[in-house]
């Protein structure tokens, strides 16, 4: 009882009428112990980034492989609300969060989705303008239409590739 009582505290299990369940936000059980490790400087913010960048440029590989129309007309969508003339940068950021989820999501792996969500939440919690979103905002909308372009041709290669100078450019920024 003591273990599902801890387990419940720490979002990972679900109790409800009809029984107890694996939870679905596996973020919940992800940020917190994250958090810990950059606030008690175990980790920091830097070594958070790396790591996504790590995860996103072995992502981005599968998902070229597996991105379905639908979803590439989805990321099309995201980026198009990013050119909204005078929008405020935490709304771009939230929208350039919500188009890297969507390639992650491309690739069907529910673990790498859980895992970069709690990340990229950590860095916002973290840092003011975790990504330089604001400084770098036009090269980031080139770098999404290159992504959008390779992940429509299901093209791996040309998709790391882009991936890897999107990163190499923003994190001189963050």
């Amino acid at each position: 009882r003591e273990s599902m009582k801890a387990l419940t505290a720490k979002g990972i299990i679900v109790r409800r009428n009809e029984g107890t369940f694996v939870s679905k936000e596996l973020n919940k059980c992800l940020i917190e112990p994250l958090s810990l490790l950059v606030n008690m400087e175990i980790g920091n913010l830097e070594n958070l980034i790396e790591m996504r960048e790590i995860l996103e440029l072995g992502t981005i590989r599968i998902a070229a492989e597996r991105i379905t129309d639908e979803e590439v007309e989805e990321l099309e969508k995201l980026n198009w609300q990013m050119h909204e003339p005078g929008a405020e940068p935490s709304k771009l950021q939230n929208v350039d969060i919500q188009f890297h989820n969507k390639i992650v999501e491309a690739t069907g792996n529910q673990l790498l989705v859980g895992v970069l969500n709690a990340i990229r939440k950590v860095m916002v919690e973290n840092s003011e303008d975790p990504y330089g979103i604001q400084e770098i905002f036009p090269k980031i909308l080139g770098f999404h239409q290159e992504l959008i372009k390779a992940l429509k041709a299901h093209d791996s290669e040309s998709a790391y590739k882009t991936m890897k100078e999107y990163f190499d450019c923003t994190h001189t920024y963050q």
